[in-house]
């Protein structure tokens, strides 16, 4: 689902309060309360397993790729379509703003036959690696960042049952505004993963 489908109104913060952050939080990114769908929450006539995460590095400075790497096998009856989805968790705690608690950073629809496997690979580049800081610029912080890959999002930063994780570590004392990475794209839509 593009959405997150949460229990009732009585979940949501007020309507003017447009802070993203404000508890339980607004969208996938910051909501903490109870769903009936997380966002990327999907139906399959077949099932999926994820297996096989590798990092093309396990530290990186700020300003450089990451390229992830993951096994896809249909383990059901039925051939059909997975949508692969890769979230990171940045570290928050040595900011004083609001850091997203999940954020999906790359998506892959494959076709994958039954009892076949499927290797896929997403590139993260540095604007997907990066936050909005307090100024509204977005930043790469220094840190342990935690990575998620599998058919739906994590719950709670924690690893959930067919979602696979790692950590990975980028480097520096202080943070790197994305805006003096010269091959970091500048949007989400820029270039296609």
């Amino acid at each position: 689902m593009p959405v997150t489908t949460v229990t009732g109104d009585k979940d949501l913060p007020p309507e003017e309060d447009y802070n993203m952050s404000t508890p339980p939080g607004r969208t996938y990114k910051y909501y903490t309360g109870n769903t009936v769908f997380p966002f990327g929450y999907g139906l399959s006539y077949t099932t999926f397993q994820y297996q096989d995460l590798q990092l093309s590095e396990m530290s990186i400075q700020a300003c450089t790729s990451l390229t992830v790497s993951f096994t896809v096998m249909n383990t059901g009856h039925m051939d059909g379509d997975e949508v692969s989805q890769l979230y990171l968790v940045a570290p928050r705690d040595a900011v004083s703003y609001p850091v997203p608690l999940r954020t999906l950073t790359g998506f892959k629809r494959t076709h994958i036959a039954s009892g076949k496997s499927l290797m896929t690979k997403m590139t993260l580049d540095p604007y997907d690696l990066s936050v909005v800081n307090g100024d509204g610029m977005r930043v790469v912080n220094p840190g342990v960042y935690q990575l998620f890959v599998g058919g739906q999002q994590p719950v709670d930063g924690a690893s959930t049952e067919g979602v696979l994780s790692t950590h990975f570590t980028i480097t520096g004392s202080s943070p790197s505004m994305i805006s003096d990475c010269p091959h970091a794209k500048r949007c989400m839509a820029c270039s296609p993963q």
